[in-house]
């Protein structure tokens, strides 16, 4: 009898020893996705906008191999940065299981996927066709959502170190960065009103830029000057259609999204800060 109940509380402990294996593995891989996200917001994005803008600045005479070259590039910084976006956002929603988050479904990552690259690609293409006007002065924009974005973060509370606040500034900072390009929600609970006003600012910044660009350019009667203003518009579309599809059709938590919440329980400043 001895010999069962000892048995019986090894195997409990056993028990209670995986988890905890498996949710240490669990932080880990969000903070392998997170340093990935990192690496690609900090090398890809700008490497991806620098070559868009020489490809539009310069207008280099390229054969087919080196066109379909620069083409496969850039196009796979695209697409490594978006798939990284989903890595890292289906690693935070498995780290969350227990706070009644469910993982992402294959139903839901095309949808997430499209969402995600067209916002980025909307981005990168209203930068670097204003930079191909006004060169070094789009640091000016960028610069000031960056510090905006900073900013919120920090009102936003967003605590990854132990006793060090000014770690968690500089975290802040850093991780505003990657939001001049796209949002990254960093802090839990409800996003909805911080998704919104993120992309209020966003489309106001894409649509000054772009009505600059186009009502001052430096290439009047080029390929692009037409081309890439509709490009920006289909991308813009596509964006915001698949936003709502995403959140209406195939969210992991299905049917269960409250999407009106009462104003008496979580107040606007709670909500966004």
């Amino acid at each position: 009898m001895h010999t069962n109940t000892k048995e019986n509380e090894e195997k409990k402990e056993g028990h209670k020893r995986k988890k905890i294996y498996y949710w240490r593995a669990m932080c880990q891989d969000v903070n392998v996705c997170l340093l990935q996200l990192f690496e690609s917001f900090l090398e890809s994005v700008p490497q991806l906008t620098w070559q868009l803008y020489v490809w539009i600045t310069l207008k280099p005479e390229e054969d087919v191999l080196g066109l379909t070259l620069r083409a496969g590039g850039a196009l796979s910084s695209w697409m490594s940065t978006t798939m990284n976006l989903m890595l890292y956002h289906r690693s935070v929603r498995c780290s969350r299981a227990r706070d009644g988050f469910k993982p992402m479904t294959f139903r839901s990552i095309p949808f997430y996927l499209i969402w995600r690259a067209s916002e980025l690609g909307t981005r990168v293409l209203c930068i670097s066709l204003f930079a191909s006007s006004f060169h070094a002065s789009v640091l000016v924009p960028v610069g000031i959502h960056w510090f905006l974005m900073s900013v919120w973060l920090m009102c936003q509370g967003t605590h990854f170190y132990k006793n060090s606040p000014r770690l968690d500034k500089l975290f802040d900072v850093i991780c505003g960065f990657p939001m001049v390009f796209c949002f990254l929600s960093l802090k839990k609970g409800h996003s909805r009103c911080r998704v919104l006003l993120f992309y209020i600012i966003f489309y106001v910044e894409n649509v000054a830029m772009m009505t600059v660009w186009f009502l001052h350019p430096t290439n009047v009667g080029e390929w692009f000057h037409v081309g890439g203003l509709i490009t920006v518009v289909v991308l813009a579309f596509l964006n915001i259609l698949f936003l709502l599809l995403y959140y209406t059709c195939s969210h992991p938590s299905g049917g269960s999204i409250n999407y009106c919440l009462p104003w008496s329980e979580f107040t606007f400043y709670k909500l966004v800060c």
